[in-house]
């Protein structure tokens, strides 16, 4: 386990350095922040999702968005793929 009070990476730094904060990856924060959000925000959460898992579900999906968003002069022309992440601490939301 990499952020462990008693064992771990965080412990090994926080013996070395007491002052130091440590804190947990960010794209899992957010990850679980939507497990929370209000139903009218999560549906429209769970569209999004589920339009990015069908663009990358097949690299010929993925091809074809990045062309089409070259084509519009997008300052993006790629999706990050979100999965659903499993509590990653023992408090309960």
């Amino acid at each position: 386990m990499m952020v462990g009070e008693a064992r771990g990476f965080a412990a090994l730094v926080k013996r070395q350095n007491p002052a130091i904060q440590i804190t947990h990856c960010c794209l899992h924060r957010e990850a679980l922040v939507i497990k929370v959000l209000p139903k009218e925000l999560s549906e429209n959460m769970n569209d999004c999702i589920h339009i990015v898992s069908v663009v990358k579900s097949r690299a010929m999906n993925s091809r074809n968005f990045s062309l089409l968003c070259e084509e519009m002069g997008s300052e993006h022309e790629s999706l990050l793929f979100c999965t659903s992440v499993r509590w990653l601490s023992r408090v309960k939301f």
